[in-house]
C-alpha cells in the first residue's frame, strides 16, 4: 500500500487515538486544574497563538513548491527553496520571541480589570513558555514540512502518535502530584523539542536534503511570497475566529467565561479533526494533478469523492452531538460547562460546510489562487471582531459563538460556493445534489430517533444514554449503507475492514 493511502489511514488512526485520548484526558485536566486556572492556560494559549502569523503562510509553501519542483525533477531550485526558508524561518523566531516579550511586559494592562494579582502573574509565565516554545518552533518547522512534501506520511504520523501518547502519560502523573498548568505548558515544550530535532534528523539522514545558503533567488522568492501572502492572510482570520472570543471574553468577563468558551471550542477542534486527515495527504498529489494540467472535471469529481467522504463521517458526529451533546458535555466538562454545547453547536453546524469542502482550499492552494478567499475572509474576519464585543458583554461565550457561525455561514456557504462553481469551474451544483442525496438518510435518522422520544419516556440513566448512542450509530450505518453511499465509498469500508483482520 502506498504512502498516500497509509498515511489517510494512520491519519484516521491518530484521529481516533487523539480524540479518545482527549475525551479521557480532558475532563481529568479540568477537574485538576479547576475552572479558574483552566481558562487562564487557556487564554494564555489563545493570546501567544496569534504569533502563529508570524509564519505569514510559508508552511504550505514549502510543500507545495518542494512537491511541484520534484514533479520537474529540479533538484537546484529545491536546495535554493530549503536554504532560503531556513534562513527566513530563523529570522521569523527572533520575531516571535520579541512579540511574545511585548505580550508578557503588556499582559497586565490588557487583563487587570478581570484578573487578581496572582492570576495576572501566572498568565504571565505561561506565556513566557509559550512564547520560547513557539520562537524554537519556527526555524524548526520547515523540516516537517519537507516530510510531507515528499509524501513520508508514515513517519510524520508515527512521530505525531508519539507526541499524542507521551503528553498525557507524563501528564497524569504531575497532575496528580498537585502541578498545574506551568507544568503542562513545560511538557509541551519539551516534547516539542523532540519532535522537532526527529524531524530535522530524518530529513538529513533519510531524505538527505541538501538546502543551499548563500543564493537567495529573488524570482523564486517572489513567486513563493506571492502564493504564502493570501495563506497568511488565512491565517489570520483562523486566528480571529478561534482566538479572538477568548481573547475579549478574557478581558471583557474573566477567566471562567474563557473556560467554559474553551470547552466549546476543544469540541470544535475534535470535529475538525475528522475532517482534515484526507486533506493533508493531498496536497502534494493535487499540486502534480494542477502542474500536469488535469481538466476541471478531474478535480471536481476528487473533490466530490473527498467531501462525500468527509460528509459520511461528519454527519455522524454532527447529528450524534445535536441529539446527544447536551448530556455528553455535562457528562464530560461538568455542569459548569453545560452552556458549552449550545456554543458549540452555533460553531460546529455552520463549520460543517468548509469541512467537507477542505480539499476546495488544497486545490486553490494548489492553483495559486487563494486570493479572493483570503480576501473575502478578512472582511467577513473584520465584522466578526465588531460585532462579538458587544455581543460578548449582553450574552457571553454565546454571542462569540453566534457571531462566529455568522460568519461561517457568509463567507463559506455562500461566498466561497459561488467563487468555486464561477471562477475555479469546479461544479458545485453537482457536489449540493451528491450531498442532499447523502444528508436524506441522516435527517430520517433523526426524525426516527425523536420519534422514538416523543412516544416512549426514557429513564433518564448513563447507561441509557450510552445505549442510545449505540443504538443510534447502528441505525445510522444501516441507512447510510443502504440509502447514502455509493459502492466506491461501500468498497473502501471493505477494504480498511480486511486491513484491519
Amino acid at each position: 500500500m502506498n504512502q498516500v493511502k497509509t498515511g489517510a489511514i494512520l491519519s484516521y488512526v491518530l484521529i481516533f487515538l487523539n480524540n479518545i485520548i482527549k475525551l479521557a484526558y480532558t475532563p481529568f485536566l479540568i477537574r485538576s486544574l479547576g475552572q479558574s486556572e483552566f481558562g487562564l492556560y487557556s487564554l494564555a494559549a489563545a493570546t501567544i497563538g496569534y504569533l502563529t502569523i508570524m509564519d505569514l503562510g510559508f508552511g504550505n509553501s514549502i510543500i507545495r513548491f518542494t512537491a511541484k519542483y520534484r514533479a520537474l525533477g529540479d533538484e537546484e531550485t529545491q536546495n535554493n527553496l530549503h536554504g532560503m526558508f531556513i534562513a527566513i524561518y530563523a529570522v521569523l523566531g527572533i520575531i516571535v520571541a520579541l512579540c511574545g516579550t511585548i505580550l508578557y511586559l503588556n499582559a497586565g494592562t490588557i487583563f487587570s480589570n478581570s484578573m487578581n494579582t496572582e492570576e495576572l502573574e501566572k498568565i504571565k509565565i505561561l506565556m513566557a513558555l509559550l512564547t520560547f516554545n513557539l520562537a524554537i518552533t519556527f526555524p524548526f518547522s520547515i523540516y516537517g514540512s519537507i516530510i510531507i512534501s515528499h509524501e513520508r506520511f508514515i513517519f510524520s504520523k508515527l512521530v505525531n502518535l508519539f507526541r499524542i501518547i507521551t503528553n498525557p502519560l507524563i501528564m497524569i502523573p504531575l497532575l496528580f502530584y498537585g502541578y498545574k498548568s506551568i507544568a503542562l505548558v513545560v511538557v509541551m515544550t519539551v516534547l516539542n523539542i523532540i519532535v522537532l530535532g526527529t524531524n530535522f534528523y530524518y530529513c538529513k539522514t533519510k531524505i538527505k536534503i541538501n538546502p543551499t545558503f548563500g543564493f537567495f533567488d529573488k524570482k523564486l522568492f517572489k513567486e513563493v511570497l506571492g502564493y504564502s501572502f493570501y495563506i497568511f492572510l488565512g491565517v489570520i482570520v483562523d486566528q480571529i475566529y478561534w482566538s479572538t472570543g477568548q481573547f475579549i471574553l478574557g478581558a471583557i468577563a474573566g477567566t471562567v467565561m474563557v473556560a467554559v468558551y474553551a470547552v466549546a471550542i476543544t469540541i470544535r477542534s475534535l470535529y475538525l479533526s475528522f475532517s482534515s486527515s484526507i486533506v493533508s495527504v493531498l496536497l502534494p498529489r493535487v499540486t502534480q494533478m494542477v502542474t500536469a494540467k488535469v481538466s476541471n472535471q478531474e478535480l471536481t469529481n476528487i473533490f466530490i469523492k473527498v467531501g462525500r467522504i468527509q460528509f459520511l463521517i461528519l454527519s455522524f458526529i454532527l447529528s450524534g452531538f445535536i441529539l446527544f451533546g447536551q448530556k455528553f458535555v455535562i457528562l464530560w466538562a461538568g455542569k459548569d460547562y453545560s452552556e458549552a454545547y449550545l456554543m458549540a453547536l452555533f460553531i460546529l453546524i455552520p463549520i460543517s460546510i468548509p469541512l467537507i469542502q477542505n480539499l476546495g482550499i488544497t486545490i486553490l492552494q494548489a492553483k495559486n489562487q487563494q486570493k479572493f478567499r483570503s480576501i473575502v475572509y478578512v472582511l467577513i474576519a473584520i465584522v466578526n471582531i465588531i460585532l462579538s464585543i458587544p455581543l460578548a458583554k449582553q450574552y457571553g461565550g454565546l454571542g462569540c459563538a453566534m457571531v462566529t457561525g455568522g460568519s461561517l455561514l457568509l463567507g463559506n456557504g455562500l461566498i466561497m460556493n459561488i467563487y468555486y462553481h464561477k471562477v475555479i469551474k469546479l461544479n458545485i451544483i453537482e457536489f449540493w445534489t451528491q450531498i442532499i442525496k447523502m444528508a436524506l438518510p441522516v435527517l430520517g435518522v433523526v426524525i426516527l430517533y425523536y420519534s422514538f422520544n416523543y412516544f416512549v419516556s426514557v429513564p433518564n440513566s448513563t447507561i441509557l444514554y450510552f445505549v442510545q448512542i449505540l443504538i443510534y450509530g447502528c441505525f445510522f450505518i444501516l441507512s447510510m449503507w443502504f440509502f447514502g453511499m455509493n459502492n466506491y465509498e461501500k468498497q473502501l469500508i471493505k477494504t480498511l475492514l480486511k486491513i484491519s483482520k
